[in-house]
């Protein structure tokens, strides 16, 4: 982040960083399931069916935490739009979490996917420079949209 020089200021960075850590300390010792993954799921790499949807580009397929490709295919719910009330802890509009979970069937930790889905946000914030942000108009609509669900993410108690 240092050579990157991020536009979110070392303050809030902090303040999100240290949250993410007591929650992974209030998970240390818990387990997580361990499934096949796509490794790189999300919006671009999916062909949506009549009532299902198929995956492409299986380069990145291995087995890995269930939360992994959740957090991944949900983190772009952070553009759109919702009012505080409608977001949960984890950054993300609870109807779009629950209409993920009423077809997936594996079980996942709800602290874990909240936690790694606060991370995959944080990350996401914390990559765009400062260069980024001033010379393109959607980093700057991203780095809002980002700012705005952490905050609303971390002001709630870890789920789970």
């Amino acid at each position: 982040m240092q050579a990157a020089s991020p536009q979110a200021c070392r303050k809030m960075l902090h303040r999100f960083t240290a949250e993410l850590e007591r929650d992974c300390r209030k998970l240390s010792g818990m387990s997580c399931i361990a499934v096949f993954s796509h490794g790189d799921f999300h919006g671009g790499n999916l062909v949506p069916g009549r009532g299902v949807s198929y995956g492409l580009d299986f380069t990145e397929a291995c087995t890995k935490l269930a939360v992994y490709d959740i957090a991944d295919f949900l983190k772009m719910n952070v553009f759109l739009p919702a009012e505080p009330s409608e977001v949960g802890a984890c950054g993300i509009r609870n109807h779009s979490k629950e209409m993920f979970f009423k077809k997936y069937r594996q079980k996942v930790n709800s602290g874990f996917l909240t936690s790694a889905l606060r991370g995959r946000l944080l990350i996401e914030l914390a990559k765009i420079s400062r260069e980024a942000f001033e010379r393109s108009a959607f980093m700057r609509k991203k780095f809002a949209f980002l700012e705005r669900r952490l905050s609303i993410a971390f002001a709630q108690p870890l789920e789970g």
